[in-house]
């Protein structure tokens, strides 16, 4: 799962998309949430991703979940649980793939899906918009990326964090003794 805020702001983390894939890795969902352009009422889409997050007992993977977390929490009221009924349901691609392969690399996931996947540069559309926009870079507003675009966008970062997920997964039940 990801998430993308409206502006490139810390302080105020409006959520402007939720995206998440399947447990069988083919669908993939983007609700914006924060967006002019929504069909969903934003209370609507909220109460949704706390539905998914909070009543559900499914295994959650995201990359520097850290911040995805602090996204929800900023946006929902309550941080999304690391464990569930004494298990483990929130992985991080981004310490798990460092803790496997010890890599000195960047372990941003754009980084990790061209060198890994070949991915290119999937933001190349979203920054052209953007750049049309606005002056810098600093007053970025990701609401005001066209939904076709936007959409594409969000479901690549969620793609390459599943691919992530399945390529650490092996050296990582190794490293757990198969667990």
């Amino acid at each position: 799962w990801d998430t993308e805020t409206v502006d490139l702001h810390d302080l105020t983390m409006l959520m402007a998309s939720f995206t998440f894939k399947t447990e069988n890795g083919y669908e993939n969902y983007v609700i914006p949430v924060h967006h002019p352009d929504s069909p969903l009422p934003s209370e609507f889409a909220l109460r949704a991703i706390g539905f998914a997050l909070f009543e559900t007992d499914t295994i959650r993977v995201a990359h520097n979940a850290k911040f995805d977390c602090h996204v929800i929490n900023k946006n929902i009221g309550k941080m999304p649980p690391y464990h569930k009924n004494g298990k483990l349901i929130m992985y991080d691609t981004m310490i798990a793939f460092y803790t496997v392969f010890n890599r000195q690399m960047p372990l941003g996931l754009k980084p990790l899906a061209n060198d890994l996947f070949h991915s290119g540069d999937y933001e190349a559309s979203l920054h052209d918009v953007l750049k049309q926009k606005f002056r810098k870079k600093a007053d970025w507003e990701f609401d005001q990326i066209p939904l076709n675009i936007f959409y594409k966008y969000a479901g690549l970062d969620s793609y390459y964090t599943y691919r992530l997920m399945e390529l650490i997964i092996p050296p990582l039940a190794k490293v757990h003794g198969g667990k």
